[in-house]
């Protein structure tokens, strides 16, 4: 029985008195330092969510570039359990996000410094203002117009009934 409880004792003071999932987390890094290791810093307003599975799709209206956004309109991915700051970032929100691009698409990491708007401090916006980017407009997607799926639909339907056409007549050779 004293084997256990010096055993339990020895535990707990071996033990780490906090523990973390994260690496990240322990991480208490300066503003400028964050600055430096994110491919992207933003103030943007959140106009959609669009929830994918374990990704958030953000449909962000970029404000001020800080930092390798070009355009005013991205979509931004992000957790969707842990979202940008406690919890799913939230349409209307306005985020100063901390980003980095895998490939072409920008990603909130989990452990990203990003906060509310309204949180950023007046020495970290000093900080960002002479690094301010001037933003080109978004190439727009055009969204097809009923003229075009019109069109779709016709050329699909007249492929499916040249098909019914074609398997009708070779049933009907085969007799």
């Amino acid at each position: 029985m004293k084997r256990w409880i010096w055993s339990l004792l020895l535990l707990v003071v071996v033990l780490p008195s906090s523990a973390s999932a994260l690496d990240c987390a322990k991480r208490d890094a300066s503003f400028e330092e964050e600055y430096a290791v994110y491919d992207g810093v933003i103030l943007a307003a959140v106009e959609k969510v669009e929830e994918d599975g374990p990704v958030n799709r953000l449909h962000v209206n970029v404000l001020e570039s800080y930092k390798g956004v070009e355009v005013d309109r991205i979509t931004v991915n992000e957790d969707a359990t842990w979202g940008s700051v406690s919890g799913p970032s939230q349409p209307g929100g306005e985020y100063l996000f901390f980003l980095k691009k895998k490939e072409s698409e920008w990603t909130v990491p989990l452990c990203s410094p990003t906060v509310f708007a309204v949180d950023v401090s007046a020495d970290k916006q000093a900080f960002l203002d002479p690094n301010k980017m001037t933003l080109k407009p978004a190439a727009e997607t055009p969204e097809p117009s009923n003229y075009t799926l019109q069109i779709l639909w016709s050329i699909s339907g007249a492929c499916i009934g040249i098909a019914a056409v074609i398997v009708w007549m070779r049933r009907r050779k085969e007799r």
